[in-house]
């Protein structure tokens, strides 16, 4: 493990694959790196998690190695380290999980394994804040590459420390929900099998679906959309 660097309060986390100007592809990099600004200049202290990517903003911008974990049960072991980044100009701090194998691609999506992709940037994700001391009020999950924390935090026990945290989650494009096979179970973190209905849309795992089932808000990004 990293000496980590002294962390803020951080009232709200914002969970997303794209935050511009770092790695953007739609409107929802646009969103993501806008929001923690415009919250932090509204007085509610926001930071943002995003994969790490082998892109040019990274090659570019030095980021502080902040912490070593590991995701392992039966059959897998999978390292992860988080990098940080301190505002400076962003308007907010980053953090990166970077997983090599999974996450360091030069595109953010469009890989055969996105799904596994995703789910371990958000368990990686979780199971580092399981480590803050102070934790924040609130978890913003952007898209489906971040619907499946809702679920996590309430219903996997290894989790559970994060429970009492409420999720906003933010449907930027609807037609991309994510869904995959439930032969990829058995990567997630242990969950109450009585509750996987929560996980379900059309006999495969949704996490789109889910987000909308176990978030504490939803919401869209525009009245339009809605």
């Amino acid at each position: 493990m990293e000496t980590q660097p002294v962390l803020a309060k951080y009232q709200s986390v914002h969970l997303s694959a794209e935050c511009f100007p770092i790695a953007k592809v739609g409107g929802l990099g646009d969103v993501a790196g806008a929001l923690p600004k415009y919250l932090n200049l509204a007085g509610v202290k926001s930071c943002a998690f995003l994969p790490y990517y082998n892109q040019k903003w990274n090659a570019q911008n030095k980021t502080i190695p902040t912490y070593h974990g590991s995701i392992q049960r039966e059959g897998f072991y999978k390292e992860y380290f988080i990098r940080f980044y301190k505002d400076a100009g962003l308007g907010f701090d980053i953090f990166f999980v970077d997983m090599p194998d999974l996450l360091y691609r030069e595109n953010v999506y469009g890989y055969d394994d996105d799904p596994l992709r995703f789910l371990f940037f958000q368990q990686a994700a979780l199971d580092w804040l399981c480590t803050w001391k102070h934790k924040p009020e609130v978890f913003h999950c952007h898209d489906y590459h971040t619907g499946l924390i809702p679920f996590m935090i309430h219903q996997c026990p290894s989790l559970s420390v994060l429970k009492g945290i409420k999720t906003v989650f933010t449907i930027h494009n609807g037609l991309y929900t994510g869904a995959f096979e439930w032969s990829l179970a058995k990567y997630f973190p242990h969950f109450y099998l009585e509750r996987r209905g929560l996980l379900e849309w059309n006999n495969v795992i949704n996490p789109l679906a889910s987000a909308i089932k176990c978030c504490d808000r939803l919401t869209t990004v525009s009245e339009g959309y809605l």
